[in-house]
């Protein structure tokens, strides 16, 4: 638990210019003590962090650092390559594209040398993928998506909503976007019968620029 838990910080400072210990015991659900703990093990491990103090202060990689193929083991891999297999249902090329990127730098991915220790299962039906694909390019680039929607009460009204992240969770795929109509941040769950969460149902979506 430990490891993951340093490997998992060690993602945070990747994607984050500077964290505090606050927010990485918060994150990971254990003390600020155990932080300090594990970023000096970090430390130890060849992973440069340096630690500031003050209003501002925090935890930040050294500029220039990044990790390389030496810092994961063939388990590591094996759990990233079989989680992008997992979604290549729904994320099409994309996930095609990184596969291959990680197999270049373990072939064992590929040649048969790895067995599959882990299996992720995040099967898309074809409706879903009909509706996820199109997503995928409004949340990468600055879009809204306009739909029917149908409310509880059988009302049924145009929505335009600027799609902000995309989520599997517990089998199904859920839409976050901020909702023009409502002013506010909305989730839909898009389903295999083409509906999301409220009835909101995804026909003859198109894509519109943002104004």
């Amino acid at each position: 638990m430990k490891l993951d838990r340093m490997l998992g910080i060690t993602m945070e400072l990747l994607t984050r210019r500077r964290v505090t210990a606050t927010e990485l015991a918060a994150r990971f659900e254990v003390s600020i003590r155990t932080i300090y703990r594990d970023v000096d093990l970090i430390n130890q491990a060849g992973i440069p962090v340096a630690s500031f103090t003050g209003t501002d202060g925090g935890f930040e990689l050294m500029n220039g650092f990044f990790l390389t193929k030496q810092h994961f083991s063939v388990d590591d891999f094996s759990v990233i390559y079989n989680l992008l297999k997992g979604m290549k249902g729904a994320m099409g090329g994309q996930s095609v594209l990184l596969m291959q990127k990680l197999s270049s730098l373990q072939p064992a991915l590929l040649n048969g040398g790895y067995h599959d220790k882990i299996v992720f299962d995040m099967s898309t039906s074809e409706r879903e993928k009909e509706i996820v694909h199109p997503l995928l390019h409004p949340i990468n680039r600055p879009r809204i998506i306009a739909f029917s929607y149908t409310s509880a009460t059988g009302t049924l009204s145009q929505r335009k909503v600027e799609p902000i992240k995309l989520y599997w969770e517990r089998g199904a795929w859920y839409l976050e976007g901020y909702c023009l109509s409502c002013q506010a941040k909305r989730f839909f769950r898009v389903s295999s019968k083409g509906y999301m969460e409220g009835k909101c149902r995804m026909t003859r979506t198109y894509i519109v620029s943002r104004n």
